[in-house]
């Protein structure tokens, strides 16, 4: 039973991840497309993440003081993805290539906040369900990243080629010894907020450049408004 509770733990964060990979390659070559379907999505994950902390401050799950410094990360992410996707808007809507130097700059300013995120916020947090419920979001954030990491190193030379991915492969959330009953808990959490990402993340697949941009500045504007109101920590 832990074992298949694992692999249904699992198999909730990868689907994310899954569905963010099949809508790149269902895209075609169009560097602006695939950036803007990723700062969408990225935008999507964002907002979810956002409620998702809210909600664990509510539960309890979270001290106020990690839901807010969480809410703060959040909050600078989401702004960050708003200046990522407003360079995306500056370019062409044909456009094969990401060789703005504005637009790097904005996508390695995007790439330090998501890291800062994980590592200083998500990682940090005491509570083992906190960072489960946080595993589907970060998930898919990490496969957003690559597809706009592998865009930008395929058409420009201001993206290194060469390196480790700044993300592991997987989660370390995963690796976490758990009862039995922890794990039939964490499943819940996990495949409900799967679930609800994932059906957001295809509504995106097939809308334009246009469409998928307005999407981003969104979610973006959700995330920062919930994380905003929950930066002051209220005890």
């Amino acid at each position: 039973m832990k074992r298949f509770g694992r692999l249904l733990a699992f198999t909730a964060v990868m689907t994310v991840a899954l569905v963010i990979c099949m809508a790149a390659k269902g895209c075609s070559g169009n560097a602006v497309h695939q950036s803007s379907l990723a700062a969408a999505s990225i935008g999507a994950s964002l907002q979810t993440a956002a409620t998702t902390n809210h909600q664990l401050i509510q539960a309890g799950e979270e001290t106020p003081q990690e839901g807010a410094q969480v809410a703060t990360y959040i909050d600078q992410a989401a702004k960050a993805n708003d200046a990522f996707t407003k360079t995306l808007q500056s370019l062409p809507d044909s456009g094969s290539q990401l060789t703005s130097a504005q637009a790097i700059t904005a996508f390695n300013t995007l790439l330090a906040q998501i890291s800062t995120l994980q590592s200083q916020g998500v990682l940090h947090l005491k509570s083992t369900k906190a960072q489960t419920a946080f595993a589907t979001i970060m998930t898919s954030i990490q496969s957003e990243i690559a597809i706009v990491q592998a865009v930008i190193a395929a058409n420009s030379s201001g993206m290194p080629r060469h390196g480790p991915n700044p993300f592991a492969p997987g989660l370390p959330l995963l690796g976490l010894a758990l009862t039995a009953e922890e794990i039939e808990e964490l499943i819940a959490i996990a495949i409900a907020a799967g679930s609800s990402l994932v059906t957001k993340l295809m509504s995106l697949r097939g809308e334009t450049d246009a469409q998928l941009q307005a999407s981003a500045l969104a979610s973006d504007a959700a995330a920062e408004q919930q994380a905003e109101a929950d930066e002051q920590p209220t005890s």
